[in-house]
């Protein structure tokens, strides 16, 4: 995901003060699921009875890079009300793996019900 912004403090009188803050971000997302689910009647002592059996499993891994651009080889704004230009992507940028995070869940469910 890129997402350019600018920083600094606008002067509106003269539009200057502002900077070029490019950011791009890129995620790797990886997750699978896997559920299933028993139901049946079964006779059992001389009454219905219905009966639920379930599982679940889901995973969830994400990695996360951010790029930091080098500010100073940015090109600078100017007067930002007349500021036509687009912000350089990545410019001088270096990847850092910023974040790893990981979830997983397991489930099970039972239910019996009884008929006369």
């Amino acid at each position: 995901m890129r997402r350019d912004t600018v920083r600094g403090a606008l002067e509106k009188a003269t539009g200057l003060g502002l900077g070029p803050s490019p950011a791009n971000y890129q995620s790797n997302l990886r997750q699978i699921d896997i559920g299933a689910r028993l139901t049946g009647r079964y006779h059992l002592l001389g009454r219905e009875h219905e009966l639920i059996l379930g599982a679940s499993f889901a995973r969830q891994a994400l990695d996360f890079y951010g790029f930091a651009p080098d500010y100073s080889k940015l090109p600078p704004i100017g007067n930002f009300f007349q500021w036509t230009a687009p912000i350089p992507s990545r410019h001088g940028a270096a990847s850092a793996h910023t974040t790893s995070s990981g979830a997983r869940n397991n489930g099970a469910i039972s239910a019996r019900r009884g008929y006369r």
